[in-house]
Parts: C-alpha cells; structure tokens; sequence
C-alpha cells in the first residue's frame, strides 16, 4: 500500500530547499566533504522516499523517525549550533578527529542505504506479486457489539492506567514500585500500549459512518491522553493519532479545501487541546518527580561542563519541546558512540543482541557504551537510559556491511510484516498504528534487541486474536443456524 503524503512535485521542490539549507553547514563540518554530501543527498533521498513513495507505512514511519534523528539534528549541530541531546560515551573533542566523524556519516549514509533498497524491493514485490484490494470486510460480531466493544476497550484502558499511574508498572524514568508474579507486569504493559492502540485502530477502520467514525475519535484523543499521563511520555498521544492524520494526509482526495476545518472544527480543537495539555502536564509531573528525588539523593561523581549544563537547562519547557520535536529521536549521538566505544566488536555485538533484559534493567548500551553521562544520576526510584536505535546496535560490530545489510533485512521484513496483517484484516487503520509501533520499537527506538522481538510478537499476536474471533464467531453463527428450532404445540 503505497504511502504518499505530497506530490512529487512538491517533494522535489522541498529537497532542494532542504539541501540548499544544508550548504550552510559545510562549512562547520570538520571532516571531507565528499562524506559530507554523501551524507546529505542520502538522507534527502530517504525524506523524499518517506513523504512521496513509501511502499508501507511501516517503511514510511521508519525513514522520517530516522531522517530527524540523522540529517536534521546534524544540521542543527552544524548550522544552529544545537548541542547533542543525548550522551555520547567515549566520544570527546579529542577524539572526535576529521577521519572519525567521515566514518560516522558513512556509517549513517549506509543506513540510509539500507533503508532505500528495502523501499524499493518492496515497490517491485508489490508490484509483482500483490494485486491488493483494499476493500475492508467488517465482521458481523463488530458490527453488533461494536458499543460494547468501545466502552469495554476504554474502561480496560483506563484501569490499567491508573493502576499504572500508582504503581509505576511502566514510567519513564521510574522504577516499578511492585513486581508481579507471573510475568503480569509485562502483560498489563502489552495491554496498555498495545493492544489498546492497536484495537482502537482495528474498529475505527471498522466504522461505516463519518460521523459515528469522529466520536470515536475523541475516545482515541481521551486514552492517548490518559495513557500518556499514566506512562510520563510526551510522545504517546502523538504515536497514537499520527496514523490516523497519516491515511487522512495520504488519502488520494485530501485537500485543504476539502478538509472542511469550520465543519470538523470540534475534532480539531478536540485533538488540539489534549496535544497541549499532555505536553504541559506531563513536562510539569516529571519535573516533580525527577527534582524532587534527585535533591533527596547523594552528590554523584563528577561529570563534565557540558553534562551540568544540560541538567541546568531541562528545567526549562521550551528545552523540553526541543527533546520532544529533535532530540528524542534517536539516530547521530548513537552511531558517534558506538563508534568511539574501544571494546567494539563481534563478541560485543553477539552480546548485545543476545542479551535478555531484568525488570528494571537500562540495557548493555547504557551500561557500558555511555560510560559517565547523566544516566549515572539514577537513584532507588528513578532509572533513566538512552536508545541506541537499531543502527547503533549494529555498529557495535564496527563492521559496515553488517550496518547495511541489517539495516535493509528489517526493514524488508517489518515490511513483510506489514503485507501478512494486510493480507488477514485488511484494515490500514490498523496498518497505520502498526507501522509506527514497530517502526519506532524494532528499528528507531530499539534499545534491548530480544525486547524489540518480543514486542513483534506482540503485535502480530494482537492481529491474529482479531483474526481469530472473527473465524470464531462465523464458526459459531453458522453451527447455532443449523440447529433444529424447537417444535410449537
């Protein structure tokens, strides 16, 4: 299903904008310029694949989640001076020498690379072996119980969370105050960012009517808003309702004039005012918490100019919309880590990925890559780590074909992924949320390798439960209809 959000045209035309403005870090950048515009023309073809010719929405998520996190926060740093978000470990201004950043932008371009072929295989296995129609087949048992299945969906949602919210099964930068039995605790997580966003994508594709569609819509603004209080993630309501304005931006007939903005104007202001009120609560529930336990604990060991100044100003909100819209998106400082860590290898990349978090747990690239950076300031109740993303992840082999053909065999097979969930409900509602759950937690967001798997298997498992209750209930019907009517006196 191919994803295209602008007009050619109108893509070209912003590429060469965007590579115009890139001229003015040319200047900045200490390494060989030929890296430099390697570097720069990838990553541009990998945004206009994103915006114009994205062959899935998985693909399509990854490639624009990846360009913020490579080409825009390089262009920050090198043009607006942008200090890096997230620690670098070993990397230093004494190491980082005009060879060593020519090899990180390889590294980077060739991710790129990577990412482009698996794009482009799947525009020609489409092509040849998909004749897909994306007429959506509601099931019987939706379209009866469909209230029922929404007012249970959303008090299930909102149990969890509050269960959440006290508890802490699952906050950022919290560790969980009680450990279930039973592995419960990862299954109230599965249900909570999950299969609740997944369900809810399911049925709203579901919906015949527009208007029945839209009040739906405002339950999806209300979990994405509850949930995102519950886990401490700014970024939640956005993951949640991005799909949907993805199909609305990607439909063939969208136009602003067509939008009717005076008609939808309560969706809007609807969706609207969530956004900003979860981005403010949550920046002011987090500030409480982190200060408040910081200054209850111990001073730490040293830490550089740069960390402390950091620290200063994450205070601040408009630094907390910066991380949000920039620096949370992982990609650059990952690379510049893993290419700076001295115990790179194959036995540390077997490590890695071989790895099978505790409850609690940062990961091996928090714990050794980082070295001292400001995760060091973790306390009995807080516990904060940074994601390396899957390109960081193969870079801790320092081996570059491992980089690209990594890079390209996941993306071809979340692709994969993509067309067998299309295949069993045919649903780009769902589509769309899936996309962007597995694109953030299997390749941009990745921390822990066998949690991205897990959380894989997750997902499909979701699809397969739908898939399976509709077999079930056409199962059921046509059993109960051969059943003999009792006979009338």
């Amino acid at each position: 299903m191919t994803v295209k959000i602008l007009n050619p045209k109108y893509g070209f035309v912003l590429v060469l904008f965007l590579f115009l403005l890139s001229m003015l870090g040319v200047n900045s950048y200490q390494g060989a310029s030929l890296y430099y515009f390697a570097f720069d023309i990838i990553w541009l073809t990998v945004f206009f694949s994103a915006f114009c010719c994205s062959q899935t929405y998985v693909i399509c998520y990854i490639q624009i989640m990846l360009f913020l996190g490579f080409w825009v926060k390089l262009m920050a740093h090198l043009i607006l001076g942008v200090f890096f978000v997230e620690p670098t470990g070993y990397w230093t201004s004494k190491f980082a020498n005009p060879e060593v950043w020519d090899q990180v932008l390889l590294i980077s371009s060739l991710a790129a690379s990577g990412v482009l072929l698996a794009n482009l295989l799947s525009f020609f296995w489409t092509k040849k072996n998909l004749q897909r129609k994306e007429e959506c087949n509601i099931p019987q048992w939706y379209l009866k119980h469909s209230n029922f299945l929404w007012y249970f969906l959303v008090f299930f949602g909102v149990t969890v969370n509050v269960i959440n919210f006290f508890y802490h099964i699952s906050v950022t930068g919290l560790r969980p105050q009680i450990v279930l039995p039973f592995h419960l605790n990862a299954l109230m997580i599965w249900g909570m960012v999950i299969v609740v966003p997944l369900c809810m994508a399911t049925f709203l594709g579901w919906e015949r009517d527009l208007e029945q569609k839209k009040k739906r819509f405002y339950w999806v603004c209300f979990m994405a808003f509850i949930t995102t209080l519950s886990v401490l993630s700014r970024a939640i309501y956005i993951f949640w309702t991005l799909p949907y304005l993805l199909i609305l931006f990607s439909s063939s007939g969208f136009s602003l004039r067509r939008l009717s903005l005076w008609e939808n104007r309560r969706v809007i202001f609807t969706y609207l005012t969530f956004a900003v009120l979860s981005l403010i609560l949550v920046s002011i529930i987090r500030a409480q918490y982190y200060t408040a336990d910081t200054e209850n604990s111990k001073d730490l060991a040293e830490v550089t100019a740069s960390q402390l100044e950091e620290r200063a100003t994450e205070k601040r909100f408009s630094n907390q919309l910066k991380k949000l819209f920039v620096g949370r998106w992982v990609g650059l400082e990952a690379v510049m880590a893993t290419t700076a860590y001295p115990q790179s290898s194959w036995a540390f990349f077997k490590r890695g990925i071989l790895e099978k978090p505790s409850v609690g747990d940062v990961g091996c690239y928090t714990r050794y890559v980082l070295k001292l950076n400001k995760y060091v300031n973790a306390t009995p109740k807080t516990m904060f780590s940074s994601l390396p993303g899957l390109v960081g992840i193969l870079n801790y082999a320092h081996s570059r074909l491992l980089v690209f053909l990594g890079m390209f065999g996941v993306c071809f097979l979340l692709c994969s992924i993509e067309w067998i969930s299309f295949s069993m409900l045919k649903n780009k509602f769902v589509l769309s949320q899936l996309g962007l759950i597995l694109g953030y937690w299997c390749v941009s967001g990745l921390n822990i390798p066998y949690l991205g798997f897990i959380n894989l298997l997750e997902c499909f498992f979701v699809l397969l439960l739908l898939k399976f209750m509709n077999l079930c209930y056409n199962w059921v019907m046509k059993y109960w209809s051969k059943r003999p009517s009792p006979a009338v006196a």
